[in-house]
């Protein structure tokens, strides 16, 4: 570990006199009501939690910083440096991480600026460093991933030659509602929508392979979220009237905004459930199933998690 504790008179300027005491690669963490703040020097990849660090790797307990552990997790996130860059991954935590009061999908980094404020669980702290991202906005990095599109029944459906006929019918309105997801999660999380771009696809015993770039958050939550729902909901999906389904993803696009924006009025709630419903129906009830061939992390200019 490269973690020493500062001077706990900075505190309470924020992050402005803590810079003199960081190099490019250290992180300094404000936590609300901690005594001292936390520096961690040579960060490459470091897991915040509590209780007993896990091997291997470097660990911040916030069970020795702050007496507000109850609602976080072993290993809740982790804080990565790559290409002079760092980075905020919630690590599938029990209850969340938010960064500026917008909760992370889990699995996916996000940039971090210097006083930034990331909730874990109840614990509050402010990220200091000193290496310009605060100045200087660096470019969204490209992240490209593969995916596997299958028939979620083979026997309903069997998985046909990819000719213009099963695109069309098939494929193409599946990742439509995937562009369109994306676009919904990136204005509700006020971000700047990058619009999805497919470099390759073909199919492949019994699949379709497909190759994009700009799906990261949308294909995390249907893993995380919309998969499992359909999984749960197979009877009724296959035997229930459109307005049962209907109702029933109603209650999934509501789950999905309090996820992806928590904090928001319950006007901007209200808004991105009813923009979240039109693609949620398509990926919900579609007859192919998504697998993500590699995680969205990975696809990242990101070090490796050693």
């Amino acid at each position: 570990m490269h973690i020493t504790p500062a001077d706990s008179a900075v505190q309470a300027s924020g992050c402005a006199k803590v810079y003199a005491q960081l190099s490019e690669d250290s992180l300094a963490l404000l936590v609300e009501k901690a005594e001292e703040p936390v520096i961690i020097n040579h960060v490459t990849s470091v897991i915040l939690g509590r209780g007993e660090q896990p091997p291997g790797v470097e660990f911040v307990d916030l069970a020795e910083i702050s007496d507000m552990i109850l609602g976080i997790s072993r290993q809740h996130a982790r804080i990565i440096r790559g290409d002079g860059i760092f980075w905020l991954e919630d690590m599938h935590s029990t209850n969340g991480t938010w960064l500026n009061r917008k909760r992370l999908v889990p699995g996916v980094p996000y940039s971090l600026a210097t006083n930034d404020a990331v909730w874990f669980g109840p614990v509050k702290l402010t990220v200091c460093f000193r290496n310009g991202q605060d100045v200087v906005e660096k470019p969204r990095p490209v992240r490209e991933m593969t995916i596997t599109l299958q028939s979620r029944n083979t026997l309903a459906l069997p998985m046909q030659p990819l000719s213009p006929d099963y695109l069309l019918k098939y494929v193409a309105p599946y990742m439509d509602a995937l562009a369109v997801m994306q676009q919904v999660i990136d204005d509700c999380q006020g971000k700047t929508a990058v619009p999805i771009r497919i470099y390759h696809i073909k199919d492949q015993h019994q699949a379709i392979i497909i190759h994009l770039e700009e799906a990261n958050e949308v294909i995390s939550l249907v893993d995380t979220f919309i998969t499992p729902w359909r999984d749960t909901h197979f009877h009724t999906l296959q035997t229930s009237d459109q307005a049962d389904i209907i109702k029933l993803l109603k209650e999934l696009a509501d789950l999905l905004a309090q996820a992806l924006t928590p904090n928001l009025s319950e006007t901007a709630h209200d808004a991105c459930t009813k923009a979240i419903l039109p693609a949620l129906h398509t990926l919900a009830t579609s007859q192919l199933d998504l697998i993500p061939n590699n995680d969205p992390k990975e696809t990242n200019t990101l070090p490796a998690n050693n």
